[in-house]
């Protein structure tokens, strides 16, 4: 017998497939981004090399020779398997969409448990996840939603369980992950050595 809180993340999982599914899953993606340099170190990642350079007149101009490897780290898998083929890529990213939705109501559900309602936690998630702008950001090969995925846990861990070791331990893996999907990352690591002394 399945517990209430087990059958409240499977009606949250429920409520998010269909447009982890049907949105957002093309053949093609919107070139008007950084993506492809996602995509290219993905590339030299799996070949063992460093010496691919995306076919734009300057581009050391516009953007940093190479971006966070961590993203490109997650995609290797699913490059290694279908190479490049967009419709795959955009499934992972749709899983990390449905992934960061449990996150999230995990996180309500920890942070605003004064509330003690399940379904308030699952409207606040449905709330963000059905957001026009967020399923935009779907449509994107795009850090946005492992990023979130790994600043949320880090946020659940850190906040909602004993500070042991092995939390810390759990912590430090994420923080480097959280990192080098996104430099930006780095501020979650200050701010946690901040609120520790």
């Amino acid at each position: 017998i399945m517990s209430k809180s087990t059958l409240h993340v499977m009606l949250l999982i429920a409520l998010i497939l269909p447009v982890g599914v049907f949105i957002g899953i093309n053949d093609y993606h919107d070139w008007g981004g950084d993506f492809a340099q996602y995509l290219n170190q993905t590339k030299d990642f799996l070949s063992g090399t460093s010496d691919t350079k995306l076919a734009i007149l300057n581009y050391e101009e516009f953007c940093p020779k190479q971006r966070g490897s961590g993203f490109s780290f997650l995609l290797s898998p699913v490059y290694y398997l279908s190479g490049h083929n967009i419709k795959s890529l955009l499934i992972l990213i749709s899983i990390f969409y449905v992934l960061l939705g449990v996150i999230l109501y995990y996180f309500f559900q920890t942070r605003y448990s004064q509330v003690n309602n399940k379904f308030v936690s699952i409207l606040l998630v449905l709330n963000i996840l059905y957001n026009y702008h967020v399923l935009k950001l779907k449509m994107e090969i795009m850090p946005i939603f492992p990023f979130m995925l790994i600043l949320y846990s880090i946020l659940i861990v850190y906040s909602f369980h004993k500070k042991t070791y092995l939390s810390f331990f759990f912590i430090s893996i994420l923080i480097g992950l959280l990192i080098t999907v996104r430099n930006i990352g780095l501020c979650i690591y200050i701010a946690i050595l901040l609120h520790l002394f």
